[in-house]
C-alpha cells in the first residue's frame, strides 16, 4: 500500500517515525508529510522519508513568534491547497493524520480529500485544544468536525474512543491500537557509561517533557517542597516551559530553589535524555490529565520504576504491574508519601524496574501495531470499494 502519513506540525516525530518503519518494513511505501523539522525536534527515527511540505517560509522566522505563527496561519491554507494536489497526483490507498494544526481548515481538507483516498486519523490525544480560554471554543469546534470528517479514527486507550463517542462518531469508525514502548538507542558496551549507582547515594528522579500545567508541574513542586533535601531524593527537572501560565511559571520559580532538584527548562537532545534515563532509578509523572503519554512510553523502555497519577489513561497502561506506583491525582501529599516511602527502601524500587522491564517484553511490539493499523487501513478501503453497490441496491 502507499500511506501518506499528514503531521503539519510534526507534534509526534517518534511515533511518525516508529510506525512508518514498522509499515515500510510490511512492505508499505509511506511517506511523511510535515514541516522541516527544527534542531530542537526529536528525532522522527527509523527510515521514513520526510517530505517538507508545510510550512517552509513561517519556519525560517524563527524567533519571531507572532509572525511565525500567522505566517504559518496564512501558508497552512495554500500548504493544504498542495496537499491536495499532491493526493491527486499520487493517489496513494490512505491518507492517515497523526494531528491537525487548524482543526476547521482540516477538517474541510479530509472532506476535499476523501473523494481521492480514504482519510484515517490517528487521535493521540483526546482532550485536544489546550488552547488559551478565548481559542478553546473555537478549536474545539474545529476539533468535532475534524474527527467526524474522516473515514476511521485509531485511539490508544478507550477514554480516548469514548471522549471521541461524546463527539457523535460512530462506534465502527474507531479502533483502538494501543501505544508501543519506545526503543532506547542501542549502544555499544564501550560506549555505555557507568550508568547506576552508587551503594548508599541518594534516590534520584526524573521528570522530562513540556513543563506545562497539564504535566502537573506545580504538583510537582509542592509534593518535592513538602519532602525537603533529607529525604534522601533527588529529582532532575528538565523540558521546555510551555505557555505563559502563571501556575506554571510559578511552581518552575519553586523547583529552581530547592536544593535536592536539579532544574534545566530548556530542550533535551535525544542522546541526552538516554544518557538521564539509563542514570535515573524512577520516572515521575504528575499529570493532573492526560490520554497518552509518549513520556510513559519513552521510559518503559528502560529499566526505571514509574510514579505516576493515578488519571485513566496511566491506569489502563499500568494495570497490575508492580512496576509502577499510582498516586492521587493532583494530591501533592500523596505524590512525597510515595516518593519518601521509594527513597527509604532501595529494594521496593530495584523490584520495580524489574517489573518495567518484565512490562516491556510483553507490551505491543510497532510491528504489531502496524498489524492492526494496516487492518485499519484494509477496512476503510473496503468500506471505499463496496460503498457504490450499496448505493445501487
Amino acid at each position: 500500500m502507499k500511506v501518506l502519513l499528514v503531521d503539519p506540525s510534526l507534534y509526534t516525530p517518534p511515533y511518525d517515525g516508529a510506525l512508518a518503519d514498522a509499515l515500510t518494513r510490511r512492505g508499505h511505501e509511506v511517506t511523511l508529510l510535515a514541516r522541516r523539522p527544527r534542531p530542537t525536534d526529536p528525532p522522527v527515527g527509523g527510515n521514513v522519508r520526510v517530505e517538507p511540505l508545510f510550512y517552509r517560509d513561517g519556519e525560517w522566522l524563527g524567533s519571531w513568534a507572532v509572525l511565525r505563527q500567522l505566517t504559518k496561519g496564512l501558508e497552512h491554507v495554500s500548504d493544504l491547497a498542495r496537499l491536495r494536489w499532491l493526493v491527486r497526483e499520487l493517489r496513494p490507498d490512505v491518507v492517515h493524520w497523526q494531528w491537525p494544526s487548524l482543526p476547521l481548515l482540516d477538517a474541510q481538507a479530509l472532506r476535499l480529500l476523501r473523494p481521492y483516498a480514504p482519510q484515517v486519523v490517528t487521535v493521540h490525544d483526546g482532550r485536544v485544544f489546550k488552547s488559551k480560554a478565548g481559542l478553546r471554543r473555537l478549536m474545539g469546534l474545529g476539533w468535532s468536525r475534524f474527527v467526524n470528517a474522516a473515514d476511521a479514527l485509531i485511539a490508544h486507550v478507550d477514554a480516548t474512543r469514548e471522549s471521541l463517542l461524546r463527539l457523535g462518531v460512530e462506534p465502527a469508525r474507531i479502533a483502538v491500537v494501543p501505544h508501543p514502548v519506545f526503543a532506547r538507542p542501542r549502544r555499544t558496551p564501550a560506549a555505555a557509561p557507568a550508568e547506576r549507582r552508587e551503594p548508599g547515594r541518594p534516590l534520584r528522579a526524573l521528570f522530562f517533557g513540556r513543563l506545562s500545567d497539564d504535566k502537573g508541574v506545580d504538583v510537582l513542586a509542592a509534593a518535592l517542597e513538602r519532602l525537603g533535601p533529607d529525604a534522601r531524593l533527588h529529582v532532575d527537572v528538565c523540558g521546555p516551559v510551555i505557555g505563559e501560565d502563571r501556575r506554571v511559571h510559578a511552581a518552575v520559580s519553586r523547583l529552581s530553589q530547592l536544593a535536592h532538584v536539579s532544574l534545566e527548562t530548556r530542550f533535551v537532545p535525544e542522546d541526552e535524555l538516554d544518557r538521564r534515563l539509563r542514570a535515573t532509578d524512577l520516572v515521575v509523572l504528575p499529570h493532573r490529565e492526560v490520554d497518552a503519554s509518549g513520556v510513559l512510553m519513552k521510559a518503559l523502555g528502560y529499566d526505571v520504576g514509574i510514579v505516576a497519577s493515578d488519571v485513566r489513561a496511566f491506569r489502563e497502561v499500568l494495570h497490575g504491574t508492580a512496576g509502577a506506583r499510582l498516586f492521587r491525582s493532583e494530591d501533592a501529599g500523596d505524590l512525597a508519601r510515595v516518593l519518601s516511602g521509594l527513597a527509604a527502601s532501595p529494594a521496593d524500587v530495584a523490584r520495580m524496574q524489574a517489573e518495567v522491564a518484565h512490562l516491556r517484553t510483553h507490551a505491543l511490539s510497532w510491528t504489531r501495531a502496524a498489524e492492526l493499523t494496516e487492518a485499519v487501513y484494509a477496512r476503510v478501503r473496503t468500506r471505499r470499494a463496496d460503498a457504490p453497490a450499496m448505493g445501487a441496491a
